[in-house]
């Protein structure tokens, strides 16, 4: 049973709803986001390439004709097993990938195997021989998937930037009072925690009447899902549901287990493994654009 896919038309993203109806959105990533992680990837052949070379002249006593086998060898290895390696072994992510963000799925959303890494790999001659063919082919394709990515059945997304991800302290007094009459057992949605975030990082740059505008599209309706009073300020209320998010939630959820009777043990409060938010986030989401 093949999964079904939603399309934004607004921009580059992608919904993948498996079979077991979990919904994966992925943002697609581009020829022009590509290039620079290929042309990463085909510096560090050459490099290694000439690193080869070097290292045969140091060894004088190895014959010229020995010395070009080797050097052809090493250059049909990396032209053709380097993708596939990294690719395979490496989640999808060969260094010029990875450098970028980017990561090759199955259109299913699914991490690629062996054999999809290597067709996609081998139809990269047709892409590097036609490159303008290839271009356009990829710019008109709706996955952005050139020849390699249609016969293999994949895709090439951008990953979540976790490299200038970081906490938000806040001295406003209102914040600290908010999220103490927050619920307990509240929990943030995967999506919900993208919007704090987003809006947190940001709201630096607002002044007090557009925070004001922008913060209330959200906190109008939260106020009665959490019995909140109507005058609640709707810039204080993101800014404690943020802190509940990444900083409060592991201490409210000891709590709640103890009040229970059943205290969880210290490894169950950590977050599913490759999660930017910590256990603030539904359980079971542990994929990057899970939507529960």
């Amino acid at each position: 049973m093949k999964c079904m896919e939603q399309r934004g038309q607004i921009d580059t993203s992608i919904q993948i709803v498996t079979p077991e109806n979990i919904a994966f959105r992925y943002q697609l990533a581009g020829p022009f986001q590509r290039l620079p992680a290929f042309l990463i990837d085909f510096g560090v052949r050459v490099a290694t390439m000439l690193a080869v070379a070097i290292a045969l002249a140091i060894l004088g006593f190895i014959s010229s004709g020995l010395a070009w086998v080797l050097l052809l060898l090493a250059y049909f290895v990396l032209s053709w097993f380097y993708g596939v390696l990294f690719e395979t072994y490496f989640n999808g992510q060969t260094p010029g990938k990875r450098v970028l963000d980017l990561r090759v799925l199955t259109d299913q959303g699914r991490p690629i195997n062996g054999e999809q890494a290597v067709l996609r790999n081998l139809f990269r001659l047709a892409d590097i021989s036609f490159p303008l063919v290839s271009l356009i082919a990829a710019s008109c394709s709706r996955r952005f998937q050139r020849l390699g990515d249609l016969v293999a059945g994949t895709i090439v997304i951008v990953e979540e930037s976790r490299r200038l991800t970081h906490v938000v302290d806040f001295s406003e007094p209102g914040v600290a009072e908010l999220v103490s009459s927050l619920p307990v057992d509240m929990r943030i949605t995967r999506d919900m925690a993208h919007c704090l975030q987003s809006y947190v990082n940001r709201r630096h740059r607002l002044t007090s009447s557009q925070r004001t505008e922008i913060a209330g599209h959200l906190a109008v309706p939260l106020l009665t899902i959490y019995g909140l009073p109507n005058t609640t300020d709707h810039d204080m209320l993101l800014c404690a549901m943020y802190c509940r998010a990444f900083v409060r939630d592991r201490m409210d959820e000891d709590a709640l287990a103890a009040r229970a009777g059943d205290r969880l043990p210290a490894a169950a409060a950590v977050p599913a493994e490759g999660s930017p938010f910590g256990p603030a986030v539904v359980p079971q989401e542990t994929s990057p654009g899970v939507d529960g």
